[in-house]
């Protein structure tokens, strides 16, 4: 599982229901969950996560469509398997995985120190551990 350290910037709830956003130096993530715990609240420090298989990865930033994290990477390792490839990325100095089609690496071209965008749609992101 990827992981980073994130502090809670927003919690807003309606029906056990929650949407709760992060701050990661100057990028902002944003998860749904199911009810907030109470030792949760704005300015606490978590580690949020998400499994390597749902992240998706994009040339550029999208446009039009429902997945609010998008966040700017860099390619540090492109690592082929016969049908999956594993992409290794850095964000801020943390280095995290993808795990995509080999066909999908292909067409994108995927090189190390090549920008993309991890994209994460805010039902994958998790908080993992709370500080």
């Amino acid at each position: 599982m990827n992981t980073i350290r994130a502090t809670i910037t927003e919690i807003a709830s309606k029906d056990k229901v929650s949407v709760v956003s992060f701050s990661v130096a100057q990028e902002r993530l944003e998860m749904i969950s199911l009810g907030v715990g109470e030792a949760l609240a704005e300015g606490s420090t978590v580690y949020v996560g998400v499994k390597a298989s749902n992240i998706i990865l994009s040339a550029s930033r999208v446009r039009d469509v429902s997945i609010t994290n998008q966040i700017e990477v860099t390619v540090a390792s492109v690592t082929m398997g016969s049908l999956l490839c594993s992409v290794l990325f850095t964000f801020e100095g943390v280095t995290w995985e993808s795990i995509v089609t080999r066909k999908s690496a292909e067409t994108m071209q995927l090189r190390v120190d090549t920008s993309i965008y991890m994209l994460i749609k805010s039902s994958d992101l998790s908080i993992v551990g709370v500080l």
